[in-house]
């Protein structure tokens, strides 16, 4: 009896052996520094069982094997990254200076490759240097080249149950002090609103009508409204909608004959040109776009003078712009109690501006 349990003891240190190399070999594969690997352990209504699915990530083109901690906080800010450096230090500079009352906050700087699989130097260092001072701090490569479909649909993972806020920021935005305090009033205001699916930190935007694209003002005397689509400068989805966008564009991004038309909406016809230059997976948006007009969805934004907001764009050379641009719109300096006493029923206004009644 002694020798089988001898040999019980030698197989149970070889497994562990074992898979302390083999994740020390992934760890040291895809990342120089900090990569944090936790036990595959979550609930029954997280999404751990569809980030290991094969096809699942072969759909998402995410980093889906990488293991979301079991913490939930009260704010998780995800920002998304390629290869500029300078205007991701500005945007990690902004969230350090912003307000979080003492809540329990996580930032994570998720890192895209390039095509060839290379992490861009000067975003690894900088984030390896930088240092944030409200909470705990993460970087995650990706294993592989995600583009901003990835990027965008693949970071956050919400569990069914959790009260979590999360918002999602590309590297060419910053944000004002105030930007959490406004995400806490319209979550806790609007969050049981099932036709709201997020909220957009930015001051300006645009009308997405096809004969007008001038810049999109609220209606007079609203401190908030709901526009049928996304603000990706800075982004909080709401949970459930966010979910539920997910679980579709897993089977309907590997339907070809979806061609996302919505009526009237430039973006449409952005895709349909972009798809023919092959560059359309820049164009993640057209996406959510979609599903909120396949199931009357808007995105909640703000309506200050100026259009002041909670996070401008600095319209920096990329996928988007050709040319730096300079910023969009100041952000908010100073707080506006109006935040604190929102409407119970918004005003919500077509793509071409106009008040819907």
């Amino acid at each position: 009896m002694s020798n089988i349990a001898n040999m019980k003891v030698s197989l149970n240190i070889a497994l562990v052996s074992f898979t302390m190399v083999l994740l020390i070999s992934v760890k040291h594969r895809f990342w120089k520094d900090k990569l944090t690997y936790s036990n595959i352990q979550d609930s029954q209504n997280s999404y751990v069982s569809r980030r290991l699915d094969p096809l699942y990530c072969k759909r998402m083109q995410g980093n889906f094997l990488r293991i979301h901690d079991n913490k939930t906080y009260n704010l998780r800010i995800i920002v998304i990254v390629f290869d500029r450096y300078e205007s991701l230090l500005r945007l990690l500079r902004s969230l350090n200076q912003a307000i979080y009352d003492g809540d329990t906050v996580k930032l994570e700087v998720w890192i895209d490759r390039s095509e060839q699989g290379v992490l861009d130097e000067a975003v690894v260092n900088t984030t390896n240097t930088f240092s944030f001072q409200h909470g705990d701090y993460e970087v995650i490569p990706h294993f592989e080249h995600v583009g901003l479909h990835g990027q965008w649909i693949s970071t956050w993972m919400p569990k069914r149950n959790s009260s979590e806020i999360a918002v999602i920021c590309e590297d060419d935005i910053t944000v004002s002090i105030y930007f959490y305090k406004y995400l806490k009033y319209v979550h806790k205001k609007y969050d049981n609103y099932s036709e709201i699916n997020g909220y957009a930190l930015q001051g300006y935007s645009m009308k997405h009508h096809v004969k007008n694209t001038s810049p999109l003002v609220g209606p007079n005397g609203s401190i908030v409204f709901l526009y049928p689509v996304v603000g990706s400068w800075g982004f909080s989805p709401s949970r459930d909608n966010w979910i539920h966008f997910q679980d579709w564009y897993t089977s309907a991004c590997n339907d070809d004959t979806n061609d996302l038309f919505i009526p009237n909406n430039i973006a449409s016809k952005w895709y349909i040109q972009f798809k023919k230059k092959g560059s359309h997976k820049s164009l993640w948006t057209i996406w959510h776009m979609y599903h909120a007009f396949i199931n009357s969805e808007f995105t909640l934004y703000t309506n200050l003078p100026g259009h002041i907001g909670l996070s401008t764009n600095w319209r920096e050379q990329g996928l988007h712009f050709k040319n730096f641009g300079g910023k969009t719109n100041e952000l908010l300096q100073v707080w506006r109690q109006e935040f604190e006493d929102l409407p119970t029923k918004p005003v919500h206004v077509d793509i071409s501006g106009k008040v819907i009644q």
